[in-house]
């Protein structure tokens, strides 16, 4: 007997069995399996790399997603997708989205739909689905830096897919992502003049509460707009840490060194999103300045050694990081960081033209030979 990777509901079941008697494999129609379809928006080539619908593609990057779906059979609930065994680790094969059993719709049921990603986020807190509300929960949510979180509801008549008879078509799920993480770049920028040599290294992000709980608000599928702060509770820092550091993949420290003015190097991160507190939030770092054609900058004793810096992100204008919204704070790096006293021209006077009027005669005209 030929033998099906396929779960079926019980009564389906029964029809599988009778027919093997027969030496025969019945197939459910191909617009009876359920799939799968996805969009992420507002996305943008950043340092740290965006979580794109090809980000999600990519197996070696994103990996797919993970999808909650249930349907209540009387006063139970019926998880189809439980949110976080492979069964419902959705994969991109290169020309759509897969995942293996493949699950049936059944006639009269009322499916709900929520999808949470990249794959790597499954491992950074519990994720939980509430059908009666169509809320996504994940607690002890960990924002390392590196890593977005996209969240996405299945969006068709008012959040229920139902499949009416055994002659109907369903259409795929459809999931729009939206980002929950706050995306936060520091742009370093080289205000030094040319052929001054400015090398950032060692930069870390210290005092930001890195752990939180998330809970959707069961219309997302409908939102124009990302979440709102008010959906995360319970920021605080990591118990054993709460810092940042800035690594290049394979581990080596990322380096920003530059001989030009107006220079720029991101460092950006994916950060829970909070309320941010006076003098609560730095950034720190390593920088080194070496004039190319000797002699300074003069920076007393630190001249062409590393000096530590550590700047206090300002709270007067950007009160807190909220979801789905991305911050910039660019440094320019140059002697007013090191209180050098610079080469000003404040005073500058202009002697003004001396007038020298002198009639020319009827000579001076004639051409001499």
């Amino acid at each position: 007997m030929k033998t099906k990777s396929y779960l079926f509901a019980a009564a389906s079941a029964t029809l599988m069995l009778a027919s093997c008697t027969q030496n025969e494999v019945v197939e459910m129609p191909a617009t009876r399996a359920i799939g799968f379809g996805t969009y992420v928006g507002n996305t943008s080539r950043a340092a740290a790399e965006d979580t794109s619908l090809d980000f999600l593609k990519d197996e070696t990057k994103g990996n797919g997603f993970y999808v909650f779906g249930s349907y209540m059979d009387g006063a139970i609930e019926i998880h189809v997708f439980d949110g976080k065994s492979d069964q419902s680790h959705v994969t991109h094969t290169g020309s759509s989205w897969a995942y293996a059993p493949i699950n049936y719709w059944l006639v009269g049921k009322q499916y709900r739909f929520v999808a949470y990603g990249p794959a790597a986020a499954s491992t950074n807190g519990t994720a939980t689905f509430e059908y009666a509300t169509n809320t996504l929960s994940v607690k002890g949510f960990e924002a390392t830096g590196n890593l977005d979180l996209v969240v996405a509801e299945g969006n068709n008549n008012n959040h229920d897919y139902t499949l009416a008879s055994e002659t109907a078509t369903m259409e795929s799920v459809k999931f729009k992502f939206f980002h929950a993480l706050s995306k936060v770049r520091f742009t370093f920028k080289n205000g030094w003049r040319n052929l001054v040599t400015l090398k950032v290294t060692n930069v870390k992000l210290t005092g930001v509460k890195r752990t939180g709980d998330l809970v959707t608000t069961g219309d997302l599928a409908d939102a124009n707009a990302p979440f709102a702060l008010s959906q995360w509770s319970n920021q605080a820092v990591k118990a054993d840490g709460n810092d940042y550091t800035w690594k290049k993949e394979n581990g080596d420290d990322d380096t920003f060194s530059s001989t030009k003015t107006d220079d720029t190097y991101p460092y950006e991160y994916f950060l829970m999103p909070q309320a941010l507190e006076a003098d609560a939030i730095k950034l720190t770092f390593t920088c080194q300045v070496n004039n190319n054609q000797g002699g300074g900058p003069d920076l007393g004793e630190g001249a062409g050694n590393a000096v530590e810096v550590s700047v206090t992100i300002p709270v007067n204008t950007v009160a807190a990081w909220e979801p789905g919204k991305a911050y910039n704070y660019t440094l320019t790096i140059n002697g007013d960081l090191f209180g050098l006293k610079p080469i000003q021209f404040d005073t500058v006077d202009m002697v003004d033209w001396v007038n020298v009027n002198e009639d020319l005669g009827k000579e001076d005209l004639t051409p001499k030979p």
